[in-house]
């Protein structure tokens, strides 16, 4: 499967772009409750041996065996997004070809990490799968933020080793995309 990116950018001047920046924490969490959360997501997949690699994400709201990505910013497009959020997750950057789009997740969450937490959030979630190498699995493992992540880096699994690790039912739905 080689999917190419979902959605084209329509700008009315190619040149123009929208400044970025970062939300102190009151801000972002005003603004999460006025707003869908845009993300971009890669799950790590080794085709062999029909397994995908997981990290155990410490903050709400997707809390437990997570894939990796982010908050896709203003203005930048879907393949700028992946490469620049899996930059920062795995200190490494990965050629536009090597992410295979897979699908955009809607997730409602009821928990966040901002205050006051029980308000949640919604997030739409644009999902790539990546196959990595053993090497590039390990620098990821090796730099996944202790603020983020627990230690031990990314964790392979199979299908049933999703249930029984009782994973969140999308990462059963993206490993079924994937396989």
């Amino acid at each position: 499967m080689n999917r190419k990116f979902p959605a084209k950018i329509y700008r009315e001047d190619p040149h123009h772009r929208i400044p970025t920046g970062w939300l102190d924490d009151p801000t972002y969490a005003a603004a999460m409750t006025g707003f869908v959360i845009v993300c971009t997501d890669a799950m790590v997949i080794d085709r062999v041996r029909r397994t995908v690699w997981l990290a155990d994400r410490t903050i709400l709201p997707m809390k437990g065996l997570w894939i990796l990505g982010g908050r896709r910013l203003p203005g930048e497009a879907i393949e700028a997004s992946i490469q620049r959020c899996l930059e920062r997750e795995a200190r490494l950057t990965f050629a536009r070809e090597r992410f295979e789009y897979l699908t955009q997740n809607e997730y409602v969450w009821s928990t966040r990490q901002q205050e006051p937490r029980n308000v949640g959030s919604h997030n739409l979630a644009d999902t790539f799968a990546i196959e990595l190498t053993k090497d590039e699995r390990d620098t990821v493992s090796r730099s996944l933020t202790p603020k983020e992540y627990k230690p031990g880096g990314l964790r392979e699994f199979d299908r049933q080793g999703l249930r029984d690790a009782k994973v969140h039912p999308a990462l059963l739905d993206l490993y079924d995309l994937v396989f």
